[in-house]
């Protein structure tokens, strides 16, 4: 996994490649399209490859991965199963 202050928020991966795009974060709080090819960093990171759930970056020769956060269980626990043998009479 990557170690740079950036954030994958979505990706798009087409037939073709060059159509491909990812949505990343930077550090300062900036989103931006890349395609595959295309530097975030000018000169140092660069997009590798695009994955639905990730891209892979080249950060001067280091391969790296962003990944997509994780969903978490957005849904709370079920609720108690209702005991309807055990029922008080009112």
């Amino acid at each position: 996994l990557s170690s740079l202050d950036f954030k994958l928020l979505g990706t798009f991966v087409a037939d073709v490649k060059e159509n491909s795009f990812a949505v990343i974060q930077s550090e300062s709080g900036i989103q931006k399209l890349y395609r595959q090819g295309e530097y975030v960093v000018e000169g140092q990171i660069k997009v590798e490859h695009i994955y639905k759930d990730k891209v892979v970056l080249n950060n001067q020769g280091n391969l790296e991965i962003l990944a997509l956060p994780q969903p978490s269980n957005i849904f709370s626990p079920p609720p108690r199963q209702l005991d309807f043998n055990n029922r008080n009479s009112g």
